[in-house]
């Protein structure tokens, strides 16, 4: 350090390797200023003018030990991240419903196989390799497109082969073979299709007794503007139907049958696939959209896209199907009920 040297604070003593040597421009008065003070101004005490104060050049002994902390304790978190991205899936932990978690940092990659069989929590296939995402989403095509054909199929088929009346009388047995495909379909992950079929709490069927009221009140107010502004009826194939099957035939076919089969095709297997692949959010939407397609594309598919993403959320917030089961049951009920009226 400067000898003869002023220390700033005014008094206080400032070990060597504690200071910074600075000089009033000034006067010239050399001055020794504690560290904490770096990067700032004093005023000189002989002139009175300002003296700026530089950065050190070398860092203190606490920002030393600092460094090396932070230096260990990077190594300790890649060497954790390292050995969890090593691990098998049977070795990574489960969250609260069951499902397979990957949690590592961002843009560290998991270097196991994920098995397409194995229930992954949502978004933990960002983590995975390319190859284990392309595999995952192979897999979920073909079981979307299965959950389509199930659904959709059996009554496209009744519809073509045979008369209007014939058909109607044929519903509950296309219902029934539907629901059929669907269980056979769902059985290849059944993690997925039946692993939420479990208790939840009381609020959510609740919930789902107070959504299904808010959404019948909004279809038949949608269906009342569609007919007004386009002259066209949504329920007139529903309710020929329906004066064929009678309302007991009629209720299993569109409501009971629907809330049990499509709940477990939707916010079963392919919620649990596209929650893994994409999110929770994108995932909840994009299952929202099949279930929307599942239904036709008309005046209706809006209220199917918003119903679907209702439901979704039930899902994911009460880890049940149950209460979806329920609101889904409760919708087209009243729906079916209102055309017998």
């Amino acid at each position: 350090m400067t000898d003869g040297a002023r220390t700033w604070p005014v008094g206080r003593q400032v070990a060597d390797d504690e200071a910074i040597a600075t000089t009033c421009d000034a006067c010239g008065t050399h001055w020794r200023v504690h560290r904490n003070l770096a990067g700032y101004r004093f005023q000189c005490g002989e002139c009175g003018a300002w003296v700026s104060v530089p950065s050190p050049e070398e860092p203190t002994p606490l920002q030393i030990e600092a460094a090396r902390a932070m230096e260990v304790s990077n190594a300790e978190a890649k060497a954790a991240s390292v050995d969890a991205a090593r691990r098998t899936v049977d070795e990574l932990p489960r969250d609260a419903q069951g499902m397979v978690e990957i949690d590592l940092p961002e843009g560290v990659v998991y270097q196991g196989r994920i098995p397409s069989g194995t229930a992954m929590a949502a978004g933990t296939l960002v983590h995975a390799r390319e190859e284990e995402r392309a595999r995952w989403t192979s897999r979920t095509i073909l079981e979307v497109g299965g959950m389509f054909a199930a659904i959709v199929l059996p009554f496209i088929v009744t519809l073509e082969l045979f008369s209007e009346d014939e058909a109607a009388v044929l519903m509950p047995l296309s219902s029934l073979i539907g629901g059929v495909l669907v269980v056979l379909i769902g059985l290849a992950a059944p993690r997925y299709t039946f692993g939420a079929l479990r208790r939840a709490k009381l609020r959510y069927f609740v919930e789902a007794v107070a959504v299904a009221a808010v959404a019948f009140a909004v279809a038949t107010g949608w269906a009342a503007l569609i007919d007004e502004v386009f002259d066209v009826s949504m329920d007139d194939d529903l309710a020929e139907i329906g004066a064929l099957l009678g309302p007991v035939l009629m209720i299993a076919v569109m409501a009971v049958a629907p809330a049990i089969f499509e709940e477990l095709a939707f916010r079963g297997l392919l919620h649990g696939r596209l929650t893994a692949l994409m999110g929770r959010g994108p995932g909840i939407f994009t299952t929202a959209a099949f279930f929307a397609l599942a239904h036709g594309i008309g005046f209706g598919s809006p209220l199917h896209l918003a119903l679907g993403v209702i439901l979704g959320f039930l899902r994911e917030r009460s880890g049940s199907l149950l209460p979806g089961m329920l609101l889904h049951y409760l919708y087209n009920g009243a729906i079916v009920l209102s055309m017998s009226v």
